[in-house]
C-alpha cells in the first residue's frame, strides 16, 4: 500500500467537485475564453515606407518612466539570485502583483485544477477569435498544467517506473491478491480518499483529451465517488464493522471508480498516440518559389527576409516538437494497464506525456494557423493589387469603347440628311459597328478574367488569369485603335471636338465620370476599414475581456500615439481624395443651348471626368499604402505570438524547477537539486531570454523583430531543455 501511501492529502473534496462540475457543466466544444492570455509584446507603429525599405517602426512596451522593459525583466521570470543550498525557489507564487497585462496564474487557481485548456478548433464565422483563443489557452495550460502535474510527480518520486513493453506480464504488488474479506474499513476509507484526491487530475485529463469517452468516464468518477464517500461517512459515524452491506457497497463504488479512471487511462493513451501522428505530418513551405518571386516583386525583397526568417524559426523548432511528442508516444507505450488502486499513480504519467504531446501539437498548430493567413493575407494583397489594375483599364476601355460608338452613331445621323449617300462611307461605318461589336466582346472577355482572377485559390492561378487579361486587354486597346483610325479616315467626318459637343457625348462622359467617382469613393472606404482594423489591433483588440473591462475607456500610451497616428493619416488622404473630388459636385449647365454654351459645357465635362480620374488615382495609391500597413500589422502579430509561445515555453520551463517551493512540498522533503553549474546555466539562458525578448519590443522593424523572435525562440527550448534534463535527476529525500 505504499504508493497509496504517498498519494495526495492535500486536494480537497470541494476542489475535485468544483473541478469536475467546472468541466461537466460546459459543453466541452465550447470556446474557452481569452481572459487567460498570455503576455505579449505590444503592436508597433506602421508606416508608409515599402516593404523593400525595411523601414517599419516599432515601439517597445512603455514603462512609467518612459522607458521599456522586458516582460521577465521583473515580476515574471527573475533571475537565480534566489536559489540557496542547490534548491530553487519558485516566484512564481508573489507575482499577484505584477503589471496589468501579465498574466500570472494564481496558486489556488493552479491547484483547484481550474485553468482552461484548450478550445475546439475556430469555426469559420470566426477564425481570427478562435486563433487568439487557442493561444490564450495554449499559453495557460503550459504553465498551469505544468505546476499541477510537477506537484503530482514530487509525490510520487519514489514510485517504482511504469513503463514496460505493452501486454507483457508483470509480478503486482500482493495487496491485489488480498481476498476483499479481509480489507479493513480503515483501508477502504483510506482508498475512498485516494480517489477523491485524484478528482481535480481526471477532471483536467478529461479535459485535454476532449472526447465524448473522456468525459463519460468523468462522469461516472464523478457519480461513484460521491457513492462511496456518502458510505463512507456512514461507516465513520456508525459502529465499527469488519464486512457486511456497509463495506460491501464502498469495495462496489471504489471499484466502479478505478474501471472509470481505467477508461480515463485509455482513453488519453489513445488520444496522446493520435495527436502524435499529426505533429509527425511533413508540413509544406508557406510559398513555393514561384509564388516566392512573384510576391518579392510586388512586395519587396523585405517580404522575403520576413518568410525565411519565420521558415527558419520554424526549422529549428519542428524537430525539437516531433521529438519530444515522439518520446512521449513512446513513454504512453509502454505504459501498463490500469486495474486497480495500486495503479493510481499512472494516471499522472499518462497525463504528464498526453501534456507534452498536446502542448507540442498545439503549438504547431498556432504556427500553421499563422503560416496559413500569412499566405492568405499576402496572396489577397496581390491579387488586390492584380484587380485594382485591370479594374481601371477596363474602365478606361469601356469608356473609350462607348464614346467610339457615340461617334459612329452620330456619323451615321449626320449622312442621313446628305442629298447624296456615300456608299463607301456607309460600308465603312458598317465596318465600323462590326470592329466594336467584337469590341464588346472582348470587353466581356476582360471582365470574365478580372472575377477568375478575383477569387483564384492561390497566387499563381491569380497569375494566370490576370496576364490572361492583360492579354485580351492589349488586343482590346489594338481594336479600339483600328478601329479610331477607320473613323478617321472617313472623308467629311465631323471632328472630335465637333462630337464632344453633342448631348449624347457629354452624358457619356457625365456616366463614367459617375462611375470613376464611385470607383474612387469604394477604394478610400476600403483603405480606411483597413487602417481602422489596424487602430483595433493596437488599441486591444488582441486583450482578454477581463483586461479590457479593467481598462475600459482608457487605452495604452502606445496605443492612444498610433491612434492619433492613423487619425492625422486618414484625414490627410481623405483630404487628396476630396480636393481632386471638389469639382464633381458642381453640376453641368445643360440649359446653355449656344454654340459658345456647348462648347463651355463640353469643357466643362471633360474637366469632371478629369477630375474624376484624379480622384480614383489618389484614391488606388491610398489604398495600395493602407494595404501595405495592413499587411504589416498582420505579420507582426503572427511574431508576437510566435514571441508570446516562447514566453510560455519559458515560464513553463522556470515553473517546472519551481515546483518544490510551498508547504506540501517542504513537508515530503522532495526538492529538485541544482549544482552551482546547474544555477548558473539556468541564469545564463533567463538572462539571454530577457535580452532577446528587449530587442523583440525595440525593434525598428518587420525583419528586426522577426530575428528577434526567432532568437527568442532558441533560448526558450534551450531552457525547456536545460530543465527536462534537470528533472530526470535523482531526487534528494
Amino acid at each position: 500500500m505504499r504508493g497509496r501511501q504517498i498519494f495526495f492529502s492535500s486536494f480537497s473534496t470541494a476542489t475535485g467537485c468544483l473541478c469536475t462540475l467546472g468541466l461537466l457543466s460546459t459543453d466541452a466544444e465550447a470556446p474557452v475564453s481569452a481572459a487567460a492570455h498570455s503576455p505579449g509584446i505590444e503592436p508597433e507603429s506602421h508606416s508608409l515606407t515599402s516593404f523593400s525599405n525595411n523601414a517599419w517602426s516599432t515601439a517597445g512596451r512603455e514603462r512609467e518612466d518612459g522607458g521599456t522593459r522586458s516582460l521577465f525583466s521583473d515580476d515574471s521570470l527573475h533571475d537565480a539570485s534566489h536559489l540557496q543550498d542547490g534548491t530553487l525557489v519558485s516566484p512564481l507564487g508573489d507575482t499577484r502583483h505584477s503589471r496589468p497585462g501579465v498574466n500570472v496564474l494564481e496558486e489556488d487557481r493552479v491547484r483547484a485544477g481550474l485553468v482552461p485548456l484548450l478550445p475546439p478548433a475556430a469555426s469559420p464565422k470566426s477564425s481570427k477569435d478562435g486563433r487568439r483563443r487557442l493561444f490564450a489557452a495554449v499559453s495557460t495550460a503550459f504553465l498551469g498544467f505544468a505546476l499541477y502535474l510537477g506537484l503530482m510527480t514530487l509525490r510520487y518520486k519514489q514510485v517504482p517506473p511504469d513503463s514496460q513493453p505493452a501486454g507483457s506480464e508483470q509480478t503486482r504488488p500482493k495487496q491485489r491478491q488480498q481476498d476483499t474479506e479481509t480489507v479493513t474499513a480503515e483501508q477502504l476509507l483510506q482508498s475512498v480518499d485516494e480517489l477523491k484526491n485524484l478528482q481535480p487530475l481526471a477532471a483536467e485529463l478529461a479535459k485535454m483529451v476532449g472526447t465524448h469517452e473522456s468525459r463519460s468516464a468523468l462522469q461516472e468518477l464523478c457519480s461513484s465517488l460521491t457513492r462511496s464517500q456518502d458510505i463512507a461517512q456512514m461507516i465513520q459515524v456508525g459502529p465499527a464493522v469488519s464486512s457486511g452491506s456497509p463495506l460491501t457497497a464502498v469495495k462496489t463504488a471504489i471499484q466502479d471508480s478505478v474501471s472509470a479512471l481505467s477508461r480515463l487511462y485509455e482513453a488519453a493513451r489513445e488520444r496522446g498516440l493520435s495527436l502524435t501522428q499529426e505533429v509527425q505530418k511533413e508540413r509544406p513551405p508557406v510559398f513555393s518559389e514561384e509564388e516566392m518571386q512573384l510576391l518579392e516583386d510586388s512586395l519587396g525583397t523585405g517580404f522575403r527576409e520576413f518568410v525565411d526568417f519565420r521558415e527558419q524559426s520554424m526549422k529549428y523548432s519542428t524537430p525539437i516538437f516531433v521529438q519530444k511528442v515522439e518520446k512521449a508516444a513512446a513513454e504512453l507505450k509502454g505504459l501498463r494497464s490500469l486495474d486497480c488502486t495500486d495503479d493510481l499513480h499512472l494516471l499522472v504519467s499518462v497525463a504528464k506525456n498526453l501534456e507534452i504531446v498536446k502542448v507540442a501539437h498545439d503549438a504547431m498548430q498556432i504556427e500553421s494557423e499563422w503560416s496559413g493567413e500569412i499566405s492568405d493575407n499576402a496572396a489577397a494583397v496581390l491579387r488586390m493589387q492584380y484587380q485594382r489594375k485591370q479594374a481601371s483599364t477596363h474602365l478606361e476601355l469601356e469608356g473609350q469603347l462607348g464614346e467610339l460608338h457615340i461617334l459612329c452613331t452620330l456619323e451615321r445621323e449626320r449622312r442621313q440628311f446628305e442629298l447624296k449617300e456615300d456608299v463607301s462611307v456607309l460600308k465603312t461605318l458598317e465596318l465600323l459597328e462590326e470592329q466594336l461589336k467584337r469590341g464588346e466582346l472582348q470587353l466581356q472577355k476582360h471582365e470574365n478574367l478580372m472575377n477568375r482572377a478575383k477569387h483564384a485559390g492561390n497566387i499563381l492561378s491569380a497569375l494566370k488569369a490576370e496576364k490572361q487579361a492583360v492579354a485580351v486587354a492589349e488586343s482590346l486597346k489594338a481594336l479600339l485603335e483600328a478601329a479610331a483610325s477607320s473613323r478617321r479616315s472617313i472623308p467629311g467626318v465631323a471632328s472630335e471636338e465637333e462630337a464632344a459637343q453633342s448631348e449624347a457625348m457629354q452624358r457619356h462622359r457625365t456616366l463614367v465620370a459617375y462611375r470613376t467617382k464611385q470607383r474612387a469613393a469604394s477604394h478610400a472606404k476600403r483603405a480606411i476599414s483597413r487602417l481602422k482594423a489596424i487602430e483595433m489591433q493596437i488599441s486591444g483588440d488582441f486583450a482578454s475581456p477581463s483586461e479590457q473591462e479593467l481598462k475600459g475607456k482608457a487605452r495604452p500610451p502606445l496605443a492612444r500615439h498610433m491612434s492619433i497616428k492613423l487619425a492625422e493619416l486618414v484625414a490627410d488622404k481623405l483630404k487628396e481624395v476630396e480636393d481632386v473630388n471638389a469639382d464633381l459636385r458642381k453640376p453641368v449647365n445643360t440649359e446653355e443651348d449656344t454654340e459658345e454654351g456647348n462648347s463651355s459645357s463640353a469643357a466643362r465635362t471633360k474637366e469632371i471626368l478629369r477630375a474624376s480620374q484624379a480622384a480614383a488615382s489618389a484614391a488606388v495609391a491610398f489604398l495600395h499604402e493602407a494595404e501595405l500597413m495592413w499587411l504589416d500589422a498582420r505579420l507582426k502579430k503572427s511574431l508576437e505570438f510566435d514571441v508570446q509561445l516562447s514566453v510560455a515555453l519559458a515560464r513553463k520551463a522556470t515553473a517546472a524547477v519551481s515546483i518544490a517551493r510551498g508547504e506540501e512540498a517542504q513537508q515530503q522533503h522532495d526538492h529538485i537539486e541544482m549544482s552551482a553549474a546547474d544555477i548558473q546555466e539556468f541564469e545564463e539562458l533567463l538572462a539571454q531570454f530577457n535580452s532577446g525578448h528587449e530587442k523583440a519590443q525595440s525593434a525598428n522593424g518587420l525583419n528586426e523583430l522577426a530575428s528577434a523572435a526567432a532568437g527568442i525562440k532558441q533560448v526558450a527550448s534551450k531552457l525547456t531543455t536545460f530543465v527536462e534534463e534537470l528533472q530526470k535527476q535523482p531526487a534528494k529525500r
